[in-house]
């Protein structure tokens, strides 16, 4: 009897993200055409792409562009990424921020992390037309009664401030992501502020594979998908 031929290994995330990290394509300037999916966040992106162009021509007054969104979904489905590829299409700085870079000046003291607050706002002034992106916003809690919540109801009081001094800025588009919108206080959501709400889920099959074709050539897909073995599942619990 012949011998069965031995299974050949998965095609497994890990090794996806190697050969990724190896590519020359991978490390040149993603722009939201080389996103797949996001469907929804991309044409958001596409558009302001579009009104920033016209607003530095002079031909849209900031007024009518739509200045802020928030991004929110599970991790790793891309919130950084879309943020980056953002700004490469708009042609404008990228100025990145989070919660947990707030937090890590000054030991976590109420009045070191609301003066890095403000210098991520201020440096994004500086830079605009810029695109303003803080992560990590569901770090924040609602705001609540009693002495214990004296803390974090200074610090969401501090980027509600923030997000009111651009009011009189132009120039300046803020993205914030989170994976649990329903923790953010209500008033950072209202209109003026990132009242625009945009889901992103993780990438489908077919998504992972227009990843792929647009990071890797096709010597190197092939050579990663030589031994690929069982399908890549894309529902894993993990």
């Amino acid at each position: 009897m012949t011998a069965p031929a031995p299974n050949k290994p998965t095609l497994s995330i890990e090794t996806i993200i190697a050969e990724l990290d190896k590519s020359t394509r991978m490390h040149a300037k993603l722009t939201l055409a080389g996103l797949h999916g996001m469907v929804e966040a991309r044409a958001w992106g596409l558009k302001l792409a579009r009104d920033l162009t016209l607003f530095r021509q002079g031909s849209l007054a900031w007024k009518d562009v739509d200045p802020a969104c928030l991004l929110h979904g599970p991790p790793g489905t891309g919130k950084t990424t879309f943020a980056k590829a953002l700004a490469a299409s708009c042609g404008v700085p990228l100025v990145a921020t989070s919660y947990s870079d707030w937090q890590s000046t000054g030991e976590g003291h109420l009045g070191s992390t609301i003066t890095a607050m403000t210098a991520a706002f201020s440096e994004a002034i500086a830079a605009k037309p810029a695109i303003l992106f803080i992560d990590e916003l569901d770090s924040l809690p609602k705001r609540r009664g009693g002495d214990r919540s004296d803390y974090w109801n200074a610090a969401v009081n501090a980027v509600l401030k923030e997000f009111d001094r651009l009011k009189s800025v132009e120039g300046v588009v803020v993205v914030g992501a989170c994976n649990h919108p329903e923790m953010l206080d209500p008033a950072l959501v209202r209109s003026g502020r990132m009242d625009r709400m945009i889901r992103l889920s993780l990438p489908t099959a077919e998504e992972i594979e227009g990843i792929l074709c647009y990071h890797l050539s096709e010597d190197e897909i092939a050579a990663l998908l030589e031994n690929k073995g069982p399908p890549l599942d894309t529902n894993r619990g993990d």
